[in-house]
């Protein structure tokens, strides 16, 4: 059963422009072993800071939540 991953939450916010990308964002059991990359791009000149980011994990109806 595939696995489909996403952000549903930040805290704090992230910043306008910020862009978010699973790759793959899909998982098939054949690449379970291998993971997917998540990539975080903030606007130039974002000030450092600490985000707690919630990702969406979904699989057949089955929603877990993982904060990172």
């Amino acid at each position: 059963m595939p696995v489909t991953l996403s952000v549903s939450s930040a805290n704090p916010p992230l910043p306008t422009g910020t862009v978010i990308t699973f790759s793959p964002a899909t998982l098939t059991p054949a690449q379970f072993s291998t993971g997917s990359v998540l990539n975080i791009t903030v606007p130039a000149g974002t000030p450092r800071n600490t985000y707690l980011i919630t990702v969406k994990v979904s699989a057949g109806g089955v929603v877990k939540y993982l904060t990172v």
